[in-house]
């Protein structure tokens, strides 16, 4: 790394226990700590502390109650307005744990890929925080799973078969909202969606970032491992309910959210014209929806 190296850490947190110990583990595994700057939308509950961070110059932090949350693509959304033209971004959930050197490790990635705009991602190998001893060492993909009825895809990990690693990162076709690593120009160019819900964000993600020149790879080794199974968690979802509504708690109800994604979601991928004027987080103009079709062996229609 070179001295004016910086890393934009992203992380949208929504009421997770788990959000300090990622921050603090992002720091301690850095080759080069002092390098990394951190965009922080903190959707909090009275459980959560951030005060050792709150006066580190490494951290811009924007403070919500939960109950004014608008739901994740609204909260990346919020993370992203505070990149500061640092060189590199990484974007993560806020309940994972990282590689000794991870910084190091992807940005030594990024060269290998012989693209001039490349974009690392994975679902990473699940880490339990009751024992964090076990940490596999198994580099996954995305891979396409199902598609619902109103036209949304969902994806799942699959582990990358050994004849497939070597010492370079390996082709792939969609983004991992949990975890990608890629120039920081795209902050700029990716302009997240506020009013996407949820379950939009990865295909939006990808789709938008292909049109936009972005060449996806998987990383042949394990650089973070992600907390899969949150039983017991909060989610957006759960609170943000018409009972919640109704006592006053909330003010948006998540099914209304995802409704307005929904319909927002299938005039991106043309899958019918819902009159909608997308603006800026529309596609790209580097490449078109019907060559990322091609690309990722999909017919969204």
């Amino acid at each position: 790394m070179v001295s004016l190296d910086t890393i934009f850490v992203q992380i949208a947190s929504y009421r997770d226990p788990q959000l300090a110990p990622t921050i603090t583990d992002c720091i301690k595994k850095a080759a080069y700590p002092d390098r990394l700057r951190f965009g922080i939308c903190w959707q909090r509950d009275s459980a959560e502390n951030l005060d050792s961070f709150i006066n580190d110059k490494r951290f811009q932090i924007l403070i919500y109650h939960w109950s004014e949350s608008r739901g994740l693509c609204w909260a990346r959304s919020q993370t992203q307005s505070l990149y500061r033209g640092e060189t590199y971004t990484l974007q993560i959930d806020s309940h994972v744990r990282f590689a000794p050197n991870w910084d190091e490790l992807l940005i030594g990635m990024l060269p290998l890929t012989e693209s001039k705009k490349p974009l690392l991602t994975a679902y990473p190998a699940p880490f339990d925080p009751l024992d964090e001893t076990t940490l596999p060492n198994i580099p996954h993909k995305i891979v396409p799973n199902f598609f619902t009825p109103e036209g949304l895809i969902y994806f799942r990990p699959e582990k990358i078969r050994e004849s497939q690693l070597g010492n370079k990162q390996i082709r792939a076709c969609f983004v991992a909202g949990g975890f990608f690593f890629t120039i920081g120009r795209h902050c700029r160019e990716y302009h997240y969606d506020p009013q996407m819900y949820f379950s939009q964000d990865e295909i939006s993600l990808s789709l938008r970032s292909f049109t936009l020149g972005y060449d996806f790879f998987h990383p042949h080794i394990n650089v973070l491992w992600h907390e899969y199974y949150r039983e017991g968690k909060p989610k957006h979802w759960e609170d943000h309910n018409h009972k919640q509504k109704e006592a006053g708690k909330v003010d948006t109800v998540w099914s209304e959210l995802n409704a307005t994604a929904k319909q927002r979601m299938r005039q991106l991928f043309q899958q019918e014209d819902t009159g909608i004027d997308l603006g800026p987080f529309g596609l790209g103009t580097e490449r078109s929806l019907a060559e990322y079709e091609r690309y990722s062996g999909i017919d969204f229609k």
